[in-house]
């Protein structure tokens, strides 16, 4: 064992070389896991905002008179009926 690895891992030293390697426990699973419910989160906001301007918006954008679906409210309340 050379001076470099006795003074960064005395770890190692005092191992039997008949051990079997130290577990190190890798930290990317935790934080991929983590990231998963905010990418979803995101996902999900994009995705509606797409739906709304495809289903919604741009058809009545390309009608003859495209103000015109903002002279009524689109949520009318209970005394529109």
């Amino acid at each position: 064992m050379n001076a470099y690895a006795k003074q960064f891992f005395p770890e190692l030293e005092s191992r039997i070389p008949e051990e079997p390697p130290l577990e190190i426990k890798d930290p990317l699973p935790d934080k991929l896991h983590d990231s998963v419910p905010a990418l979803s989160f995101v996902l999900y906001i994009l995705a509606g905002v797409v739906g709304f301007l495809t289903h919604y918006l741009l058809p009545q954008l390309r009608k003859q008179l495209p103000w015109f679906f903002l002279a009524h409210p689109v949520l009318r309340s209970h005394e529109y009926s």
